[in-house]
């Protein structure tokens, strides 16, 4: 179905039933400069706008429920019905012709059922010549073509005008399905002229967005900067900007004159700000406290002024090996701070420490610090005889901590639940109390390849989410479901019971190349998952793209939280490499995606670059909420009700109706285009066996999503 927008009139449509003259069938009221003749053109005025052939017939259709009378001499017409739209059938073979006026203007849209060719569709203007000009095609001078567009069922099309002399013709691109996810994103960069990579991202209770990672060159990185430690190689930063990205609140660099990383972020409850990562620098900043005995890389813990003026605590979790790195962080409901990653030593890492499982080469470690970073609660290792890792961490509704990660031990953890088929290097999921004293389960999601758990959500059920990538998705998992062409690493997305022993579901996002999902957040309606795709053009088939696609693309993907069916996925592209490394919530509902661009200047389509790019930039995009599904499928414009057997929408202004259906277990079902309906009541009985669905509609530029039961 395309439509278009002819902009400068607002009427009804009425028959002619002796009111005009011969050859007109309807005119508009109560203006009665267009009209609609017999052999099917369209008036407006002066200008005329004919189709291919005569229609097989032409009704009116959507009846008002007015009527209006005319007294024509001594003859008068009483009761006279109006319309909302005249169908013209068959201007083409297969296709029909919706003319319907608004508010704004005029509707024509082009029904194109099964066997009808778009290229076919053609529109003769004659009384005005056709100028295309920067906002629409103008026919004249009272007439513009102010929009086309072209959808299929809840999916938007790419459609595009071709004007010839007096001829408009459509050029309509692939029916791959596209929904509109994002209108005019906003994308800020924050760059220094070597590289710089975002991390992790938080939200305080103001709304501002913290974000972590670390820069090459701090010397020019971000608008302006606040140093503790001389700076040296990379060196960790936390930023704060505004709400919506257009204001650069602080930033604060961490660095000392080796490598400094920055992994992870929290708030505090009174605002002040939590980073970890990892430091090889003696000079990084003043200790407070070392836990453990001090080797090469130390995992480190920060506690900073919520403006970023100030370093209030900083300690160390530490062996005497040579690497330990904290990648993720969470505060419990008492405001203690529970730290995640690995250790090269666990024999002389913290200070006290539980094991769970054969310790061997690199152990993950799991450790609690009181709210003030003061006190070493406990550590516990898990632990394999060969490298093992901690990626993320969640807690539960009890308290209860979950983490993610990679292991390359068989014998990993006191005990395992294998969800796949073993390989090398398996994603792991373990759940242990919240005071670190019992190992509760942990669950390997595996392939027979490589496969690496990058983050981890909690379902208000209990249900645990986990995201990451795998080498070999044609066995990942008990089983799966396909989304896009596999590659040679693809990212997936698995949902887990709360006990972590049964594997319900889980969805492969796949490209011809190599894909990474890393990490995740729970909306109101779903799972978003973002990260890095290899090839955008084979990936994930519902899919938006903005900006220039480059070597490789960040992704952010909504999924169902039952089935984890995608159903919206935005492609955050620049002409080289980017990817998406975190998501979060802002406090009005918009998700916010980070990463990194190698190409600021193409990344997006509009941009606020704060410092100096380089090699690689860290991105901020913030996107509106088309990333989210409204359950009370509600707003100004228009109201949705599904009783399981029919479909009622509410339209408060005139709006382009579709929707598709699928099974549970993501197939499509049924696709309808309801068209370009006016305001008012519009119901549509679906034609469903009894069963579970869901339902995806769009109204205009919002897609709603419903999940329903028809009864018989």
């Amino acid at each position: 179905m395309m439509w278009m927008v002819l902009s400068g009139f607002a009427m009804e449509f009425v028959p002619n039933v002796g009111q005009y003259g011969d050859g007109v069938l309807f005119k508009t009221v109560p203006a009665s400069d267009m009209a609609i003749l017999s052999d099917g053109t369209v008036v407006l005025g002066d200008v005329r706008i004919s189709f291919g052939s005569k229609p097989r017939f032409i009704v009116g259709d959507l009846p008002t429920g007015a009527r209006v009378s005319y007294f024509k001499g001594r003859i008068s017409i009483g009761g006279v019905p109006t319309y909302r739209r005249v169908l013209l059938k068959e201007v083409y073979p297969n296709i029909d012709a919706a003319i319907t006026p608004t508010e704004e203007g005029l509707e024509i849209q082009f029904f194109v059922r099964p066997g009808g060719k778009p290229r076919d569709v053609r529109m003769s203007i004659h009384g005005g010549d056709l100028r295309v000009g920067s906002d629409g095609i103008y026919v004249g001078e009272r007439v513009k073509i102010a929009s086309i567009r072209a959808y299929q069922g809840a999916l938007e099309i790419p459609v595009d005008a071709v004007v010839s002399g007096g001829d408009i013709r459509f050029s309509v691109g692939e029916y791959a399905p596209q929904y509109t996810l994002v209108i005019d994103p906003v994308a800020v960069i924050l760059a220094g002229s070597a590289d710089d990579v975002i991390s992790a991202v938080a939200v305080d209770s103001s709304g501002n967005i913290v974000v972590v990672g670390e820069t090459y060159n701090s010397d020019n990185f971000a608008p302006d900067r606040t140093f503790f430690g001389v700076g040296g190689n990379y060196d960790a930063f936390v930023s704060k900007l505004s709400p919506d990205l257009t204001t650069h609140i602080a930033t604060a660099i961490l660095g000392g004159d080796e490598n400094d990383y920055g992994y992870d972020v929290a708030i505090t409850a009174s605002g002040d700000i939590i980073v970890v990562g990892a430091t090889l620098s003696p000079d990084f900043a003043p200790i407070d406290t070392i836990f453990g005995t001090r080797g090469g890389y130390d995992a480190f813990v920060v506690l900073l002024s919520s403006d970023l003026s100030e370093i209030l605590r900083y300690d160390l979790l530490a062996s005497n090996e040579w690497a330990d790195f904290a990648y993720s962080v969470v505060l419990d409901d008492s405001g203690n701070v529970v730290v995640g990653g690995y250790t090269s030593d666990y024999s002389t890492f913290s200070v006290e420490r539980v094991v769970f499982g054969t310790p061997g080469a690199d152990d993950a470690f799991i450790t609690k610090l009181s709210a003030d970073l003061r006190t070493h609660i406990r550590t516990a290792i898990l632990g394999g005889s060969l490298p093992d890792q901690v990626m993320d961490l969640a807690l539960d509704s009890l308290g209860n901590i979950l983490a993610v990660g990679s292991t390359y031990s068989s014998d990993f953890a006191p005990e395992r639940i294998i969800h796949g088929t073993p390989g090398s290097l398996e994603a792991f999921v373990s759940k242990l109390s919240g005071d670190l004293t019992t190992h509760i389960s942990t669950a390997l999601l595996t392939g027979d390849s490589y496969d690496v758990a990058h983050g981890v959500a909690v379902l208000p059920s209990g249900e645990v989410i986990v995201v990451g990538n795998t080498w070999n998705s044609g066995n990942f998992a008990p089983e799966r479901r396909l989304f896009g062409t596999p590659g040679y690493n693809d990212a997936f997305v698995s949902k887990l019971s709360a006990n972590l022993s049964e594997h319900i579901a889980t969805s492969i996002l796949a490209s011809n190349a190599s894909d990474y999902a890393q990490g995740i957040a729970l909306s109101p309606d779903g799972v978003i998952a973002v990260g890095e795709v290899g090839d955008a053009s084979s990936f994930v088939p519902d899919r938006v793209i903005l900006g220039s696609l480059g070597f490789s693309e960040g992704f952010a993907s909504l999924l169902t939280p039952d089935s984890l069916m995608p159903v919206r996925t935005v492609i955050l592209a620049g002409e080289d490499v980017d990817a998406a490394t975190a998501v979060v919530l802002g406090r009005d509902g918009d998700p916010v995606v980070v990463g990194a661009t190698e190409d600021p200047s193409t990344f997006l389509s509009d941009r606020l670059i704060l410092g100096t790019p380089g090699e690689s930039d860290g991105f901020l995009v913030k996107l509106p909420p088309y990333l989210s599904l409204s359950e009370d499928a509600e707003d100004g414009d228009f109201a949705v009700h599904t009783d399981g057997r029919r479909i009622t929408v509410i339209l408060r202004r005139p709006s382009y109706v579709g929707y598709d259906v699928y099974s549970p277990d993501g197939r499509l079902l049924r696709r309808v285009s309801l068209g370009y309906l006016p305001p008012g009541r519009h119901e549509r009985v679906m034609d469903l066996p009894t069963g579970a669905y869901v339902l995806l509609l769009r109204i205009g530029e919002s897609v709603v999503v419903r999940r329903f039961i028809h009864l018989p």
